[in-house]
């Protein structure tokens, strides 16, 4: 009998310790990023016609990350649209992240978990500057 509480007591304590990591490992890329970890953000631009760019450049990567975390976020349900014009799809990482970020005019979406609406007209302006940037080679990449 005293075996057969045991296993259940283990039992109970490795599911809890489960539920732990899994409660606190859920979403490593909620919002506000840590602007210190961030090394670099890949740039996957639509419409697909336009190439992917890799961005090094420090200062510009605290910018938009500093940009990201100003945003007064709401959360919805409604997912950025890949269809508008404004449309940016982020790849972030850092020493220990690694996530996506989407995102239009009104909405922006954290590693495909949490949406939130904002206006995100500066971000999406500063993002466009930034491949604008980037072409003329006036950032590091």
């Amino acid at each position: 009998m005293t075996r057969k509480r045991v296993t259940i007591l283990f039992v109970l304590l490795a599911g809890a310790v489960a539920v732990l990591f899994i409660a606190l490992n859920r979403n490593k890329c909620a919002f506000p990023l840590d602007t210190a970890q961030i090394y670099s953000i890949d740039f996957k631009i639509y419409p697909h016609d336009v190439p992917n760019f890799t961005l090094l450049d420090q200062e510009r990567i605290q910018e938009i990350a500093g940009q990201i975390n100003a945003l007064k976020l709401e959360k919805t349900s409604r997912l950025p649209d890949p269809m508008s014009d404004q449309y940016y799809f982020l790849r972030v990482f850092g020493e220990e992240m690694d996530f996506s970020i989407s995102l239009d005019e009104h909405v922006i979406n954290a590693g495909g978990q949490d949406t939130y609406s904002a206006d995100c007209s500066k971000l999406c302006a500063l993002l466009e500057q930034t491949y604008y940037d980037h072409k003329s080679g006036a950032l590091q990449h």
